[in-house]
Parts: C-alpha cells; sequence; structure tokens
C-alpha cells in the first residue's frame, strides 16, 4: 500500500511530496517506507541517493517517536537512562543526511 502511496505522490508533487511522505510516515513506521522507496530505487524509478535521504528523514522522525513511548510506557527513570542513545543515533543519522546530497 504505501509503494502506492509513494508511486502516486512522486508523480504528482515530486520531491515535496516525498518528503511529506516520509515524514508523515516515520511517526508510525519505518519498515514500509523503507522497503518501498528501496524497491523503487532498484527498479530505478528513484534515485538511489534520493531513496537513501528519504530513509534517513523517516528514521530520523520515528526515532523520536519511540522515544516518547519509551517515556510513556517506560517511565521517566527508562527513558532519562536510553535518552542519551537515542540522541547518538540522531546525531549519526543527522551526519548521514549531510553527506548523502
Amino acid at each position: 500500500m504505501i509503494y502506492g502511496a509513494i508511486a502516486f505522490v512522486k508523480n504528482r508533487y515530486r520531491n515535496i511530496g516525498l518528503h511529506i511522505v516520509s515524514f508523515i510516515s516515520g511517526i508510525t513506521d519505518v519498515d514500509a517506507i523503507t522497503l518501498s522507496l528501496s524497491q523503487m530505487a532498484k527498479d530505478d524509478k528513484l534515485l538511489l541517493d534520493a531513496s537513501a535521504y528519504r530513509i534517513l528523514i523517516t528514521s530520523v522522525k520515528n526515532s523520536p517517536v519511540k522515544l516518547g513511548i519509551l517515556f510513556w510506557v517506560g517511565g521517566v527513570k527508562l527513558g532519562s537512562r536510553l535518552s542519551l542513545f537515542f540522541l547518538i543515533t540522531l546525531g549519526f543519522m543527522g551526519v548521514g543526511l549531510l553527506f548523502i546530497k
């Protein structure tokens, strides 16, 4: 389903549409958009760099959502302990965004 949504948005709205779909998809799940963007790059429907950039956008968006869930379900003590891990991970993903384009 996400593959069809990405193809539709890409044809209709171009790059900005793909950015929006990647950002929104990152709220809930990373797997579907990652597989769809990877398949589009494999099928030469999307440049490899563009696909990787949008996968990173999705991952960067998904990490704070998961951290929020961790604080909500696991409490402040557990959330605080794992915050450093999430910040380091987000830092590396942010650096990755700089090197893709």
